[in-house]
């Protein structure tokens, strides 16, 4: 994956619980605390649960902007792609590589959908 979205910091791959299955940074291995928490991962989860019964439906992506931070969270059913970045990480470009990450993630998927059974 070939990513050049100038502001992001790290991209997380993780489970509908917070579970990380694959970590990147761009510094050296470093993670944002709040966006690389198990709790906070799992929060995409929740909030799926919560529209869902508004009758709102699944969220197909959550946008959440910090004073130093942005975190944008993509739902990849079983999977939650969470983009890491900087207060000015243009969220427009990462949201338009939905469709490259899709690619990249099925063999994930297959994976834990075939453990999940």
């Amino acid at each position: 994956m070939h990513f050049r979205v100038v502001g992001l910091k790290a991209i997380i791959i993780s489970d509908r619980d917070g579970v990380p299955v694959l970590k990147l940074s761009k510094e050296n291995n470093k993670f944002p605390e709040l966006g690389s928490k198990q709790q906070f991962l799992a929060t995409f989860s929740i909030s799926n649960e919560q529209s869902s019964k508004m009758l709102l439906g699944r969220n197909k992506s959550i946008i959440t902007m910090f004073k130093s931070s942005t975190i944008i969270q993509l739902n990849k059913y079983p999977l939650i792609i969470t983009f890491i970045g900087t207060e000015n990480c243009n969220t427009g470009h990462v949201l338009a590589f939905e469709n490259e990450v899709d690619r990249y993630l099925e063999e994930y998927k297959i994976i834990l959908d075939h453990n999940l059974m």
